[in-house]
């Protein structure tokens, strides 16, 4: 599915969203996104001003034709003392992997490089699985080759659970002379010299 573009979505309104004054008190305009084409796609909003602007929910899943409606808040501020020419609301989406759950989750893209001059194997750990994965999680990679790697968020709150401690390892180690370009777990667990690299994770609450 990734290889198709996104279809388009439906926003109303379709072209801004407004506040109006007094703003001395907490504002909600609801606003509705319409998945428009023919594949479910997962959404996701960000803003220019996190500290005043709000989605609710921020991000989420839609079946094609399928609409959400969105409260979108705005906190009490001061316009004689604030800015707010730069304000604005950002909404992403993307067609969902064929044959997942239909629950969202955020996706960061890396890569791996193998800068050496042997055949690698790689695997990778994470200190809380049941939140954050990797695609592939292992793997095979030539001298100088490199891959694409997907690293998933479910979606959590961050009120209710602890972040501080998240990351993701990758380990590597040479593979044996003549093996296979399949990976082989056991590569780990022998006598070979096994490296690691520590990726803390960080959460743009």
């Amino acid at each position: 599915m990734a290889s198709v573009p996104p279809g388009d979505i439906t926003t109303l309104p379709a072209v801004k969203v407004i506040f109006n004054a007094p703003f001395d008190d907490k504002h909600t305009y609801y606003m509705k996104i319409i998945n428009s084409g023919g594949h479910r796609i997962g959404f996701a909003f960000k803003t220019t001003n996190p500290r005043r602007l709000n989605m609710d929910p921020p991000n989420g899943v839609l079946d094609p034709k399928e609409a959400i409606n969105i409260a979108i808040s705005c906190d009490a501020f001061d316009p004689a003392a604030e800015a707010t020419n730069n304000d604005r609301v950002t909404v992403e989406w993307t067609n969902t992997p064929e044959g997942a759950a239909k629950q969202f989750r955020r996706v960061h893209e890396g890569e791996i490089i193998n800068s050496g001059g042997h055949r690698i194997g790689f695997a990778f750990k994470t200190t809380n699985p049941r939140r954050l994965n990797m695609d592939p999680p292992n793997g095979v990679l030539d001298p100088k080759e490199a891959i694409n790697i997907a690293i998933s968020c479910d979606a959590f709150d961050p009120a209710a659970e602890a972040t501080n401690n998240d990351r993701v390892t990758v380990e590597w180690t040479n593979t044996p002379e003549g093996a296979a370009k399949q990976f082989r777990r056991e590569w780990f667990q022998g006598d070979g010299m096994v490296r690691r690299k520590n990726l803390p994770i960080e959460y743009n609450m």
